[in-house]
């Protein structure tokens, strides 16, 4: 339906189609105006605005006409398998030239289901999307022994950028990953829920559109090579130094999903000790402990609780659903509610592609900041709020009113708090917050304008 629109495009229809290896890879089939056929590339961009990425078809192809059945309906079976399930089957591939090159190549073909790969080919227009990018960089890590951040994959998703990465001895390690960038507007900078990852913030970062530049914050510790932060008060000041590369001065607009949104308002606060101003602080379903000032991690919260809640969060990240209601597993032994969701979990291990090592890592990680938002006291913010609830959470309480703050704005929307940040429900929340973003814009060239008037 979306194709159907592009102003060129006649008729057309999307398939899953078998590759040969097992995989489906979407295919669509195009017929044409009166004008000539626009590249494939005009066509998957003109879709990523309109789309997720997992929703892009990995191939196009051009027909005289649809094939139709005798009672008049398309003919799924008679259309034509594509030669190669290649972004533009006529690009030029350009092979491997070393060993580096070589072994990234492999790796790509096996995940992808796709034969052959060139190293100037991307790993998203490929039919690669967020899971499989875990998977690609833990394979990686295996194969050569080196690290590189999800941030490598962003800049830039082809074998070519890797392998040079990983000759220079692979990248430096940085909070920021750069999820989308603008045209030179100011950055939105949104801080990783309680798994420590960005990967959430994928789909609402294209759906802010083009103009916004989007930062993620992910956590220190997820390759295993750092220590995690063990309080919400240095995480913030960390992504702050971090930010400040990036942005040096404000107004600063931020946000954060889940315990995310912890991590935003102390780094608002921190900001605006430090004289500086947030425009913008969108709290995502967002939470202040109900505990909060109570700094020792409590004894009864057993590790075998602690493992399944970690396991429950996989699954999740995973895209799947626990296999029982929460309220079920709240019942449970903690013994017997880990085993439930250790076996769960299984396969959304083998779905992301983590290894022991990285597993080991992740949980690390999970398990120091459930123990750093417990131990969290917000401190007076006297700044503007803007609250996005999801309407079937159940965090809905918040906290937030327990500490003072200056104006507050909220939105209800539909959804739980996991379905939030994905479609359909993303769709109305990237709705709001560019609505507020647009807002912060156009209330900061007016003062610009106002301030270079009153200079002159």
């Amino acid at each position: 339906a979306a194709l159907a629109k592009h102003p060129a495009v006649r008729d057309c229809i999307v398939d899953a189609r078998d590759d040969g290896s097992g995989h489906k890879r979407l295919v669509a089939y195009v017929v044409v105006g009166e004008s000539s056929a626009p590249a494939a590339t005009e066509f998957r961009n003109y879709l990523r605005e309109k789309l997720p990425e997992y929703m892009v078809p990995s191939a196009f192809m051009r027909l005289e006409a649809l094939p139709l059945t005798p009672s008049g309906k398309v003919d799924r079976k008679a259309l034509p398998a594509p030669e190669s399930i290649r972004p533009e089957p006529g690009r030029p591939l350009v092979a491997p030239r070393n060993s580096v090159e070589l072994r990234l190549v492999r790796i790509w073909e096996e995940l992808l289901g796709i034969h052959p790969i060139g190293v100037r080919d991307n790993f998203f227009e490929l039919g690669g999307h967020s899971l499989l990018a875990i998977r690609l960089l833990a394979r990686v890590r295996e194969s050569t022994g080196k690290n590189l951040p999800v941030a490598a994959l962003f800049q830039n998703a082809t074998v070519e950028h890797l392998a040079s990465l990983l000759r220079q001895g692979g990248m430096p390690w940085s909070p920021l990953v750069e999820l989308r960038r603008g045209d030179g507007r100011r950055p939105f900078f949104c801080v990783h829920p309680v798994g420590g990852t960005v990967l959430s913030y994928v789909e609402l970062a294209r759906l802010l559109g083009p103009q916004q530049s989007f930062y993620g914050l992910q956590a220190p510790g997820l390759e295993g090579e750092q220590e995690p932060c063990g309080t919400i008060p240095a995480m913030a000041a960390l992504y702050l130094r971090a930010v400040r590369e990036v942005q040096p001065q404000g107004p600063y607009l931020l946000g954060g999903w889940s315990m995310g949104g912890c991590i935003a308002f102390e780094m608002a606060c921190q900001l605006q000790q430090q004289g500086e101003q947030v425009e913008v602080l969108a709290l995502i379903d967002s939470y202040a402990s109900p505990l909060a000032g109570q700094h020792a991690w409590p004894e009864q919260t057993e590790a075998a609780r602690l493992a399944a809640l970690f396991y429950k969060d996989l699954l999740r990240a995973a895209g799947q659903e626990p296999p029982l209601p929460d309220e079920q597993l709240a019942r449970m032994e903690p013994e017997r509610l880990y085993r439930t969701l250790e076996e769960a979990s299984q396969s959304a291990a083998a779905s992301l592609g983590e290894g022991l090592q990285s597993l080991q890592a992740l949980r690390r990680v999970f398990e120091s900041n459930l123990r750093a938002a417990w131990g969290y006291v917000p401190q007076p913010y006297a700044g503007r709020i803007t609250a996005f609830e999801a309407s079937e959470s159940s965090l809905r309480a918040h906290g937030w009113k327990r500490f003072p703050a200056g104006e507050e704005e909220r939105f209800q929307l539909p959804g739980d708090h996991d379905s939030l940040l994905r479609r359909p429900h993303v769709e109305e929340l990237a709705a709001r917050l560019k609505a507020c973003l647009d807002r912060a814009h156009a209330a900061h060239t007016t003062r610009s304008k106002k301030s270079r008037g009153s200079s002159a």
